[in-house]
């Protein structure tokens, strides 16, 4: 069951949402919310500052390091490595001479470029 079905996903939604659950949990025993870093959650994050001066918030910092790492992909230069290496690392995985003489010698663990969300 989706809570927020058919609400409008603003500031104050947020806002009161967070409310909601530090009262429940016991705001005694909140001190920190985390959250993703739309600028409706921090603008919601710093309004639960303002309320719980005990209560800080975070935004995300694997969700940063994700942004930070997927501008750093789009550099002409970085790009150019990273198809050159995932190219490699598809022939690899595909055959296996190649794979097995690999791992014989290196330490190294072979990587796959995934997409995240």
């Amino acid at each position: 069951m989706n809570l927020c079905a058919g609400e409008e996903k603003n500031t104050a939604f947020y806002t009161d949402l967070f409310k909601e659950v530090i009262n429940e949990v016991g705001p005694s025993t909140t001190n920190l919310i985390v959250t993703d870093n739309a600028s409706v959650m921090i603008a919601a994050g710093r309004n639960i500052e303002k309320e719980f001066k005990h209560v800080a918030h975070q935004p995300c910092v694997a969700h940063i390091l994700d942004l930070l790492m997927e501008d750093v992909a789009k550099l002409p230069g970085v790009s150019a490595v990273r198809e050159e290496c995932t190219e490699a690392v598809k022939f690899l995985s595909n055959h296996q001479m190649p794979l097995a003489l690999f791992n014989a010698v290196s330490k190294l663990k072979l990587v796959k470029c995934n997409d995240t969300r």
